[in-house]
């Protein structure tokens, strides 16, 4: 199926699926919804698996010009990764491992707290047992099949057992 079938498929399903939302009309009354989460539809995950090999990667991202984007599109809610699967946090941390281009940088606070500045909830997303980072500095934490086989596991990230973060 290519994207043109796909999106008359469905368009169909919803006649509304495929009207175009002018953002102001989304951002006219800038009051959050009042029930978290009983009256907030429209959420947002940005899927961020970024690894530090390229010292470019996320060492531009501007949280203000990011949150903006994210909140003229309408959105009410933003699930925002302290981590990645790839095992590098966005904020300072004395336990994993810091993204490499961040510096020292809390990107995750600085999301954060432009989140709440634009009236828009917040969800932290913690990955605990897909952590590329701990499956190769902690051997020990390998969640291993019962053939004893530790490569990585489930496709591109090491399982480690979650209990050996507290």
């Amino acid at each position: 199926m290519n994207r043109s079938t796909f999106d008359k498929l469905i368009g169909s399903a919803n006649p509304q699926a495929g009207a175009r939302i002018q953002p102001s009309a989304m951002t006219d009354d800038p009051s959050p919804p009042s029930k978290w989460p009983d009256q907030v539809f429209r959420r947002l995950l940005v899927d961020t698996h970024i690894p530090d090999w390229d010292p470019r990667f996320l060492s531009r991202l501007d949280p203000v010009g990011y949150v903006d984007t994210i909140a003229r599109a309408g959105f009410q809610s933003l699930m925002q990764y302290t981590n990645s699967c790839v095992g590098l946090c966005l904020w300072r941390t004395q336990v994993g491992q810091m993204h490499a281009a961040l510096k020292g940088r809390d990107l995750f606070g600085e999301i954060i707290s432009e989140c709440r500045r634009r009236d828009l909830h917040t969800v932290a997303y913690f990955i605990v047992m897909e952590d590329n980072w701990a499956f190769e500095k902690h051997p020990a934490w390998r969640i291993l099949h019962a053939e004893g086989d530790d490569r990585i596991l489930q496709g591109r990230y090491g399982q480690v057992c979650y209990l050996n973060y507290a």
